[in-house]
């Protein structure tokens, strides 16, 4: 049982992080190396016919080649067990990308080939070791965006993209995925002829529960480490063994937000760069029993995707929770501040479930909603969803 405290609002997501790298050219050669992105296109640039330079190419691309589709085992290792678990419902958030992508051509790759030789061009590790022959490349703003998007949505650590000058870098301000813990980009325009490519990387940090759920669903868990293996094996034990798949749809549900309250102690550190914390992660919860609200929302995702519901996190600056849509709509639910919200007679705590399938009159003032959170779509509070919480009363102090 989780420890009498107050509750700290945490900051969701850490502020990611885009780093631009140009490289030095010699004057005879090379233009501008960095262009301003919204320029329709790049200046017409000569030099001197006595240089050995790769083939110039249009800004309209017209022999696109298709690289081959990427390969999943379709056994899982030997220490992981078979779940008998049906794969959760495909939600917005774990979408495959789209087809039709438009591959690397040789020009492109050529282009970059020519630059990557020149001893003074500056390239940062991310840049210069990516797979750009197996990059799709865009002049479509939105096209990019819906594939970046998609591709975190596969858990993707590396997103190699070439951007043509018709098309805007997408920002890292605009991933609103709540399954990641970090992303940072790293970009080099280049500029030659007038013509102009940008090659970008986004690495990306995800949570345990984004990285359980999408290996469950391909079969595939490579990308786990030691730490999320041991938290999909605790959640398969779990919902194998206390789960009653026989209760009803709200019963179950009852049931995975008081096995995280009974485990899970609130626990928050100072933020370490490039580290996964667990705190933040499922893995908090299903594994060393301490998590923040992140940890709590990670955990009650993973844990009832894998039950079967749709589920998905909602979160403002301070504090993030879960919505779950049931036969009449979404509900909120949050299991942070369920736990330890209750004073029983004899002066001990447990949990509560003023938050378990609230409704739009629970939202306010507890939450700081921003225009476009998906929890104002919330439904009002039905009972039929809702628990009693007894005649015990609420601690006065429990969220301040």
């Amino acid at each position: 049982m989780a420890g009498f405290r107050k509750f700290a609002m945490i900051p969701a997501l850490f502020a990611a992080m885009l780093s631009m790298t140009a490289c030095s050219q010699p004057s005879e050669l090379l233009t501008d190396l960095l262009m301003e992105m919204e320029e329709p296109q790049a200046k017409s640039r000569t030099q001197p016919e006595t240089q050995v330079q790769p083939e110039t190419i249009p800004e309209t691309w017209t022999e696109p080649e298709t690289a081959p589709p990427e390969t999943i085992p379709e056994t899982l290792p030997e220490t992981m067990p078979e779940t008998g678990i049906s794969a959760p419902l495909q939600t917005a958030e774990m979408q495959a990308p789209q087809s039709g992508l438009q591959y690397a051509t040789p020009e492109m790759l050529a282009f970059f080939e020519y630059f990557a030789g020149i001893e003074d061009c500056e390239m940062a590790e991310s840049i210069a070791g990516a797979d750009w022959a197996n990059a799709p490349y865009f002049t479509d703003s939105e096209q990019l965006r819906l594939y970046l998007h998609a591709a975190v949505g596969e858990c993707r650590t590396q997103i190699p993209v070439i951007v043509t000058p018709s098309c805007r870098v997408t920002a890292l301000e605009e991933f609103e995925e709540h399954h990641t813990l970090s992303r940072q980009a790293e970009q080099i325009d280049l500029t030659k002829d007038g013509t102009r490519l940008t090659f970008v990387v986004y690495t990306v940090q995800y949570t345990t529960g984004a990285l359980c759920l999408q290996a469950e669903k391909n079969g595939d868990f490579s990308q786990l480490d030691a730490r999320d293996r041991a938290a999909y094996q605790e959640a398969v034990r779990f919902l194998t063994e206390e789960l009653d798949r026989s209760a009803s749809p709200l019963e179950q549900e009852q049931q995975i937000h008081d096995y995280i309250c009974r485990r899970t102690v609130y626990a928050d550190y100072p933020p370490t760069e490039e580290v996964r914390e667990s705190y933040r992660m499922a893995s908090g919860v299903l594994v060393d029993g301490e998590a923040n609200c992140m940890g709590y929302s990670d955990a009650f995702w993973m844990l009832a995707s894998m039950a079967g519901f749709t589920v998905q996190k909602d979160c403002n600056e301070e504090h993030m929770w879960n919505l779950i849509t049931l036969e009449d709509g979404l509900h909120l639910v949050d299991v942070t501040w369920d736990d330890d919200g209750l004073i029983l007679p004899d002066g001990s705590l447990t949990h509560t479930y003023r938050f378990f399938n609230a409704g739009m009159d629970a939202v306010q003032p507890e939450y700081q909603l921003d225009e476009g959170c998906p929890t104002l779509g919330i439904v009002p509070s039905c009972s039929e969803h809702r628990l009693d919480t007894g005649e015990y009363v609420l601690d006065q102090n429990f969220g301040n």
